[in-house]
Order: structure tokens, then C-alpha cells, then sequence
């Protein structure tokens, strides 16, 4: 191998592994001061949370109730996007790190209420439906979590990656 050839490789290296580590520091935002917020205050209603774009989510944190248990939470997609490109695991509502047991029922659905989808065909399915347990208090520390989402053309996925606190 020329030396030229051997300095075009490691020039091309440096400049991918850059672009690398940029784009996992600029996805991953910690929660700022002023961030929209939904409270969630009931189990016997809905709380929605509408995603408004492919890079916006109308409340960019959500606070659950303390002592209010089994909150119904559920995102909505704009008109043309879906939560799956060609199988649920493409795309979807994802905490960033693991489940400690405080949400379950995590699923796409093609029902606005979040019931469990009629239709299994994840690419027609614009809400994702979680269950919060809101079984531990954690104020000061939230869960970050992912929105995973398409264009009904399978472009994508765009993500969004706002945060829920139990208060």
C-alpha cells in the first residue's frame, strides 16, 4: 500500500469517527428549563402526548401524578407517519435505558384510544400506547426516552427524545 493510499484511509477514519461522536452528543439532550410539560393526573382518561413534527414533540416532558397509578399514556403521530417502516422493533416509544418494572403495555396501535391494535400491520399504525405504573417517586430523576418514527414512504426514521418524571 502507497503512502498516499495508507494517508487517504486513516484521513477518512478521523473524519468518520468525528462525525460519529458529534451526533450521539447532539441526540441525546438532558432536560433544559422552560421545556413544555403535560401533567398527568388521572388513570380514567388518556394522557396524549402529539408529536407536532419529525423533530417536535408538543410536551417535551411529561409528569405523572404522584400516587396516581396506571396512567393510560399515548403519542400521536402526525397524518402520513407511522411507527414502523417494515416491522415493530423499526421504530416506536423506547425508554433510553432499562425498564426497572415502572411501564408496561408498550406497543403500537392503529387505535387513537391506545387500545391494542385491530390491525397487526405496524405500518398503518400512527399512536404507541404505554401503561405507567408510577409505583416509585423519582422527582429529580427522569426517564429519557425515544420517539422512533417514518414517513408513510419508509423514509426516516426521525427521532425525538424528550423525557417523563414520576413527581
Amino acid at each position: 500500500m502507497s503512502t498516499r493510499a495508507l494517508l487517504s484511509f486513516v484521513a477518512v477514519a478521523a473524519m468518520l469517527g468525528g462525525c460519529a461522536s458529534k451526533g450521539t452528543l447532539l441526540l441525546d439532550q438532558a432536560p433544559v428549563a422552560g421545556a413544555t410539560q403535560i401533567k398527568c393526573t388521572s388513570n380514567t382518561s388518556v394522557c396524549r402526548i402529539k408529536v407536532t413534527s419529525t423533530s417536535a414533540v408538543q410536551f417535551e416532558e411529561i409528569h405523572l401524578t404522584r400516587g396516581v397509578k396506571d396512567i393510560d399514556l399515548v403519542w400521536d403521530l402526525p397524518e402520513g407517519y407511522v411507527f414502523c417502516k417494515q416491522v415493530i422493533s423499526d421504530g416506536g416509544v423506547a425508554l433510553k435505558a432499562s425498564n426497572d418494572g415502572q411501564f408496561a403495555d408498550m406497543y403500537s396501535t392503529d387505535a387513537p384510544d391506545g387500545a391494542v391494535p385491530s390491525d397487526k400491520d405496524c405500518r398503518k399504525h400512527g399512536h404507541f400506547h404505554w401503561k405507567a405504573k408510577n409505583a416509585v417517586p423519582r422527582p429529580a430523576i427522569g426517564y429519557g426516552y425515544n420517539i422512533y418514527f417514518y414517513d408513510k414512504a419508509g423514509v426516516g426514521p426521525f427521532r425525538i427524545d424528550p423525557w417523563i418524571f414520576d413527581d
